[in-house]
């Protein structure tokens, strides 16, 4: 029984993690001309034609318009998504983001 429960709580950890994980992206309105990395402050993003990935260890740190802003300024692009599956940016702080 104490096996069952042990293998029941390792097969919940390994699954909430790998849900809490999740990839942060940004989608780039117009591609990158070859691929790239992009750093902003501490935060690493690999762009490869209109996605740019978070590749560092805490990309929920890279959930800030200043961040997206920076972003769009260094690719030159306006970024048209920012988040990640359950938690991106909404259209008015995309407009925020974009802002000139």
């Amino acid at each position: 029984m104490l096996r069952v429960t042990c293998l029941a709580l390792a097969g919940l950890f390994v699954a909430g993690t790998a849900f809490a994980s999740q990839p942060f992206t940004a989608t780039l309105g117009t591609p990158v001309a070859k691929e790239q990395e992009v750093i902003i402050d501490t935060i690493a993003f690999r762009c490869e034609g209109t996605t740019c990935s978070v590749v560092t260890d805490s990309p929920e740190a890279a959930y800030d318009i200043s961040v997206c802003r920076k972003l769009s300024h260094k690719t030159g692009s306006a970024i048209t998504a920012f988040g990640t599956a359950r938690k991106s940016f909404d259209a008015d702080q995309l407009a925020k983001c974009n802002a000139k």
